[in-house]
């Protein structure tokens, strides 16, 4: 019995010394709410392209997912585009083209940072960099989007754009367009010899193309052309598909030449370098890889656009439409790359190298 009481009484006292180690009841701790640290929300300023254009038919569905029209994709869009793309952290107004500097002088006003973005047809730089006009995609050229984003990102047109652009302070990201690029006129093109002594209202090197194909080129405001086109002034001109609609050429012009595409244009938007690397990683990489994804999308749906601007043409004022033969496309192109790429090649070393790539990498899928 004494064993057992001495047990009993060394199990009491291990436990009371055990119990006297135990921790105190932890202190109560107050979190303020709101105290987490929010993300930063970056606000930027872009410079359009072009006046926003009236959406047609479905893309003015508020069940529209891409709801803008042709160039607009690329800044409002783009806008919205980043806006989701980041949770709301880099968000972007845009503003109308002319409002802050004229779109020639855009180059020098991003690089200096006047405003972090702006959307542009890279041929309007050509006075500052005169690589631009082989990069904004010469005529009878690339055939499609896929070509020149191919060209681009695969073949290395893009990384000696990247160190041009660099060096104004300006980084870039490029955008093939796909556009019904074309003539509207007001008489009947079965071929490309329908174009020879015909006045042609021409931007950028379609004036070299219709050049050597016979035609006369005219240098006119676009928003002239329409009256130009009434009045006779001018027989045809060289633009895309949805002026039929949103300058109301489908009013004035009897004939589309909608194949072969004259030029894909390869336009950009174009970000101030220091605003682009003040950015957090994530948001480097959705602008610099993501991007693309939006991109070529968003090109499709204005391919589609296009599309519906020549049936609405069609329907409503009975406009016709040219396709001309692979055989005509073929001499087309040789007479471009024979009579007109060259003169955009000679304005630099680094154009001359461009053009040369171009061509290598046109061959390789049996363009040339």
């Amino acid at each position: 019995m004494k064993k057992v009481a001495l047990l009993i009484v060394g199990i009491t006292i291990l436990a009371m010394a055990i119990g006297c180690t135990q921790p105190a009841a932890p202190a109560t701790v107050t979190v303020t709410a709101g105290a987490t640290a929010q993300p930063q929300t970056i606000k930027w300023t872009m410079v359009a392209q072009m006046a926003d254009s009236p959406r047609l038919a479905h893309y003015a569905s508020p069940n529209a997912m891409y709801p803008w029209m042709l160039h607009s994709h690329f800044d409002r869009g783009f806008a919205g585009w980043a806006k989701a793309a980041t949770g709301g952290r880099l968000q972007i107004e845009v503003v109308e083209p002319g409002s802050i500097f004229p779109t020639s002088e855009t180059l020098q006003n991003i690089g200096q940072g006047v405003v972090e973005a702006a959307y542009i047809a890279q041929g309007w730089l050509g006075g500052v960099m005169p690589e631009t006009n082989i990069a904004m995609g010469l005529p009878m050229a690339w055939a499609d989007t896929s070509i020149a984003f191919d060209c681009y990102n695969n073949y290395g047109f893009a990384a000696i754009m990247d160190g041009l652009y660099a060096k104004h302070n300006v980084w870039a990201e490029y955008i093939p367009c796909q556009q019904i690029c074309g003539l509207f006129s007001r008489f009947q093109m079965p071929n490309p010899d329908s174009i020879k002594g015909k006045k042609i209202r021409v931007w950028g090197a379609y004036s070299k193309l219709i050049e050597v194909m016979g035609g006369q080129p005219v240098a006119m405001a676009f928003a002239d052309v329409y009256m130009g086109l009434k009045l006779g002034t001018i027989d045809g001109a060289a633009t895309c598909a949805l002026a039929l609609e949103n300058s109301k050429l489908k009013e004035v012009c009897t004939d589309v030449q909608v194949s072969p595409i004259l030029n894909v244009p390869v336009n950009a938007i174009l970000i101030n370098m220091d605003a682009f690397n003040k950015l957090p990683d994530d948001i480097k990489r959705i602008l610099d890889v993501d991007v693309k994804n939006y991109v070529m999308a968003a090109s499709s749906i204005e391919g589609m656009q296009e599309q519906l601007a020549v049936a609405t043409a069609q329907k409503e004022y009975g406009v016709r439409t040219w396709s001309w033969s692979s055989a005509d496309e073929a001499k087309l192109r040789k007479l471009a790359q024979e009579q007109v790429w060259p003169y955009y090649g000679g304005m630099s070393a680094t154009s001359q190298q461009l053009l040369d790539m171009m061509i290598a990498h046109m061959k390789i899928f049996g363009l040339l």
